[in-house]
């Protein structure tokens, strides 16, 4: 794995608490499947309270793209937009 797809693994395993309801994405990286390990975690937990959240949604997207990136270099975690929370009500 480069740098920037263990940034993402850390930033993901940290956020949501652990890897373990994730089906398939160690699989995924122990195969060297780059693409489908990306969209495991893009499609990973985007809810807050039981409910979709759009925060969530979009730091899951900025996740998968640092994790599919071929960059040997590292970027800093993903973050959300300036302004933004997760407890963000609709």
């Amino acid at each position: 794995m480069n740098e920037n797809q263990k940034a993402a693994l850390a930033d993901y395993t940290y956020n949501v608490g652990s890897l373990a309801g994730l089906h398939g994405l160690k699989d995924a990286i122990d195969s060297g499947d780059t693409k489908r390990a990306a969209e495991i975690i893009k499609n990973g937990i985007a809810t807050a309270q039981g409910r979709p959240n759009a925060v969530l949604k979009a730091r899951r997207a900025r996740e998968a793209a640092l994790f599919a990136s071929t960059s040997t270099t590292t970027s800093a975690p993903p973050t959300p937009p300036q302004g933004e929370t997760l407890n963000k009500q609709s």
